[in-house]
């Protein structure tokens, strides 16, 4: 977003990005902060559109974090969190 705010020397917010594509702000910030459980290609065709960009310059590819018994961490800190 900032990218694109350079060029057209405005703000852009996550309420012109809804009015251009469609897709709704709670998306675009549970995308933004990483809180997404999945991304459906139509949402990305959507951005890609938007910011004239390739899928590559919005995705970040982050390695699953183990923990020392090699399980993944982010599973067990969900399942303690529905035990609760």
């Amino acid at each position: 977003m900032a990218e694109k705010a350079r060029l057209e020397g405005q703000r852009v917010t996550y309420d012109d990005i809804y009015r251009e594509t469609g897709i709704f702000p709670s998306t675009l910030s549970h995308l933004a902060s990483g809180r997404a459980k999945r991304l459906d290609l139509s949402i990305l065709e959507r951005l890609c559109a938007y910011f004239r960009c390739e899928p590559g310059d919005l995705l970040i590819l982050q390695q699953p974090v183990r923990d020392a018994g090699g399980s993944h961490a982010r599973a067990r800190e969900r399942r303690t969190t529905r035990q609760k």
